[in-house]
């Protein structure tokens, strides 16, 4: 059995890879966007993942791939701010449609 320490320097090495692969990487922009939504999801609330995750959906082409995934980070926008807030909900405000 691997000693604790190991895997958790392991880990560590891994979700900073493929952050940067992510990140930076020339692969399809779907499926670097999933990559760094599941690390927003997790947890990760730095505001560098959530411009990539912008950029990367005008980079989808079909309309209806956009729309819900930029719905998608809206949510994850929201609970961030929700979190940084201390739980609190958050009020989402728009035009009229």
């Amino acid at each position: 059995m691997a000693n604790t320490n190991e895997l958790l320097d392991l880990r560590n090495k891994i979700i900073t890879d493929t952050k940067q692969l992510a990140l930076t990487g020339q692969g399809d922009p779907q499926e670097r966007l999933q990559v760094i939504m599941e690390m927003i999801k997790g947890g990760d609330s730095n505001p560098e993942l959530f411009t990539a995750a912008y950029d990367l959906i005008a980079k989808i082409p079909a309309d209806d791939d956009r729309l819900q995934e930029s719905l998608n980070l809206l949510f994850e926008v929201d609970q961030a701010l929700g979190r940084e807030e201390g739980g609190d909900q958050v009020q989402v405000q728009g035009g009229n449609a």
